[in-house]
């Protein structure tokens, strides 16, 4: 028994709507919080210019030439703080300051090519590297906080860095789950097409 042309329709028309895996993969394949990675980008890049630590130390005052301690009193001291950002370190002669700042800009790289290679191949690929770069950011930044007295720049860019890698870590986690969804559609999809085709003869 052959169907009528309008329940063919209906039951054609019903499988589109439901398994339709161009509609699910247009509606998932949005970047993962995009606004938050390139605030958090922006962050990181900034805290390049802040001050990252302190260290004080004392050092022994300069006296009058001539006059002693003999009397054993205390030489006078006074206290000098040394601050430490990220971009005073510039020697371009050495391998360190190139890393020190791919450290700190390369989020705002990562994200545009993401953004041109936006729904390829390289999806995964992209955003693994944006994992692995987070915790090398991480390594820098607490370094640089670590050298002395942690001061804002080692706090914002601290934060930047876990927020990057979060994101990064969830946006694989979406894009499995997407992969996963794309074939049960297209598998949910084959079935109705036999379902319809079945009906025809």
């Amino acid at each position: 028994m052959k169907p009528s042309d309008t329940e063919t329709r209906g039951h054609g028309d019903t499988g589109k709507e439901l398994f339709s895996p161009r509609r699910r993969v247009s509606a998932s394949s949005r970047p993962v919080y995009p606004v938050i990675k390139i605030v958090a980008a922006c962050l990181l890049l900034i805290s390049f210019f802040l001050p990252m630590s302190s260290c004080s130390y004392t050092v022994p005052i300069d006296v009058v030439p001539g006059e002693t301690y003999s009397d054993g009193s205390k030489i006078p001291t006074e206290t000098r703080t040394v601050i430490n950002y990220a971009r005073e370190y510039l020697d371009m002669s050495e391998i360190g300051a190139w890393l020190n700042i791919l450290a700190f800009i390369w989020p705002i790289l990562l994200i545009g090519v993401q953004w041109r290679f936006s729904g390829r191949k390289y999806s995964y690929l992209l955003t693994g590297s944006g994992i692995l770069l987070s915790v090398f950011s991480a390594v820098v930044v607490y370094t640089w906080a670590d050298i002395g007295t942690p001061l804002i720049g080692a706090y914002v860019g601290g934060g930047a860095v876990v927020v990057l890698f979060v994101s990064y870590v969830w946006e694989l986690i979406h894009f499995f789950r997407q992969g996963e969804s794309a074939r049960r559609t297209q598998h949910a999809e084959r079935s109705t097409q036999e379902k319809i085709k079945s009906f025809e003869i």
